[in-house]
């Protein structure tokens, strides 16, 4: 299953054989081992970009029951990295088989933190995969993975008062209930009584760049117009435009885009954000200080401590806080996802956040 060596390094997915289908977009590579027409395909293709969450997408895999349920392999390549199999697909991480007397109806759920390579074929997956696929959908047996770690390594990156280091992506933990919106959107109020304070903490400076936030390093390519964007991706994530063919490299992170906040006020997402009528950090807050966004509201529908705008490598989640009255969040379609309390959901290009039904903060993706 470990593919011929190619100039320049081994690609960082190449596949094979036949029998399956495999579907590779936005950090997430899925085999299943149903051919290309088949609707299930259809419905993972469509949900593997809205969301960074395994278990969210596995809902969709078993959305027929798992009766009707075929052999898979689903690894999450960007972020927190694990890989959830079923039934006849044999596994290799780092060139050693996972399991090799597992049950062919078994289910296995793996933690890929340390890994660096994952083979995976279908029971007649057996050709060497070879082939180079950055982004899309192929009919085949078999894949093979080289897993770049990108998450900052402890010695390199202090959270701002450093008073503690931290390692890894990202992510805010809890629990606790919150009333949803009741899927109306509406604008919020007149801007011109609202005001909108904006804490500035004390980031943790790079080098040579003096206020700056030491941002995590991220597998990247580059479009025609410039614009970084994730590695992994066909288009880019700033100007659409295909991104050609080219050996990815690992840079600090962009900002990845701006939330507009009342009176046309813009907010730079260099690192997440915490807002509210009066919030703050967190107490499992792990990474570099966020953005204390303060939204004064009158009539007290916007909690104190309401929603947590994450970054996770080239993701921007949005996570409810427990909020009284809910949050929500639009896509460019204009698509309403109310949100459940605690549960981090990806925000698109286009999309907005909706604040208990009264403020919306667009979200604009810049370069």
């Amino acid at each position: 299953m470990q593919p011929p060596p190619t100039a320049g390094g081994p690609a960082a997915a190449t596949y094979g054989g036949a029998g399956g289908t495999l579907l590779r977009t936005g950090g997430w590579a899925v085999l299943l081992d149903v051919d290309p027409g088949h609707p299930l395909v259809t419905r993972c293709w469509e949900r593997l970009p809205t969301t960074a969450d395994v278990d969210a997408l596995l809902e969709t895999v078993l959305a027929e029951g798992p009766e009707a349920l075929p052999a898979f392999a689903l690894v999450r390549e960007a972020g927190v990295r694990r890989l959830v199999a079923r039934g006849a697909v044999r596994l290799l991480v780092d060139g050693t088989e996972v399991q090799p007397d597992r049950p062919a109806a078994a289910w296995l759920d793996l933690p890929l933190g340390g890994a660096s390579t994952l083979g995976a074929a279908l029971a007649d997956g057996s050709a060497e995969p070879h082939l180079p696929l950055r982004d899309g959908v192929a009919a085949a047996g078999a894949f093979h993975l080289v897993l770049v770690d990108t998450r900052p390594a402890e010695s390199e990156v202090h959270r701002a008062d450093d008073t503690q280091s931290f390692v890894g992506t990202t992510t805010l933990a809890g629990s606790g209930t919150s009333a949803r919106p009741t899927g109306t959107v509406t604008r919020a109020r007149d801007a011109a009584t609202t005001t909108v304070r904006v804490r500035r903490q004390a980031p943790t400076p790079v080098a040579g760049a003096p206020g700056a936030v030491d941002a995590p390093r991220v597998l990247a390519a580059v479009c025609p117009a410039g614009h970084l964007t994730p590695a992994w991706s066909g288009l880019c994530r700033v100007c659409r435009r295909p991104v050609p063919p080219q050996e990815a490299f690992e840079t600090a992170r962009p900002a990845l885009g701006r939330l507009v906040l009342p009176q046309g006020v813009t907010l730079l997402l260099d690192r997440g954000a915490v807002l509210g009528r009066a919030p703050h950090v967190p107490a499992d807050w792990v990474g570099a200080q966020p953005h204390l966004v303060a939204l004064p509201d009158p009539d007290q529908d916007v909690s104190a401590q309401h929603v947590a705008v994450v970054l996770d490598l080239w993701n921007v989640l949005v996570c409810d806080l427990g909020s009284t009255n809910g949050t929500a969040v639009v896509d460019h379609a204009g698509r309403v996802t109310p949100l459940r309390a605690y549960e981090p959901t990806p925000l698109g290009p286009g999309g907005a956040i909706v604040l208990a039904d009264v403020v919306t903060l667009p979200f604009e993706v810049q370069p």
